[in-house]
């Protein structure tokens, strides 16, 4: 799990070090425009995660929010776009590797980051990455679920267990 946080963390910081808006990014490669990174808020607190080793979806009610594949992430339409987080905490104590759906419940509304999964100086895309966080006012953003799926296969699913619960 601690592999997996600083790849938002370190992507944000990023966008937001050299003083201009962070914003979605240029696409580096062939996968354009799958490759962009999006940020969005969204107005609600109650929603689903759907995980498969290839897939994850975020839905509230029979709306999605937003997905990722190993190729391909996006955010739709219900989520406005947003800026990317500049820090962010993580108290993850849920994991999973195999098919899972959780229901999960936050106190403020969430938002979703969706990133190609890169190592740093090499722009090949490895995977995706799929991130639901919520903002408290003044503090660093609150990870409540990280999906990433790589292309090689390895997928994993780290969530908070105070907000989300499996079935």
């Amino acid at each position: 799990m601690r592999a997996l946080l600083p790849v938002l963390c370190v992507l944000a910081l990023a966008a937001c070090s050299d003083g201009k808006q962070a914003g979605p990014t240029t696409p580096r490669n062939e996968e354009a425009p799958n490759a962009l990174s999006r940020t969005g808020v969204c107005s609600t607190s109650d929603f689903q995660v759907t995980f498969a080793p290839k897939q994850v979806v975020v839905t509230s009610g029979d709306q999605e929010l937003g997905h990722a594949t190993t190729t391909n992430r996006d955010l739709t339409g219900v989520c406005r776009p947003t800026q990317p987080p500049c820090e962010a905490r993580a108290l993850m104590t849920g994991r999973a590797t195999r098919d899972t759906s959780l229901t999960c419940k936050t106190e403020r509304p969430i938002s979703i980051n969706v990133h190609p999964v890169q190592t740093a100086g090499d722009p090949a895309v490895l995977g995706s990455s799929l991130v639901v966080y919520t903002t408290p006012p003044g503090k660093p953003v609150d990870i409540v679920a990280l999906a990433e799926l790589r292309r090689d296969g390895t997928a994993l699913l780290t969530y908070d267990d105070d907000a989300c619960s499996p079935g």
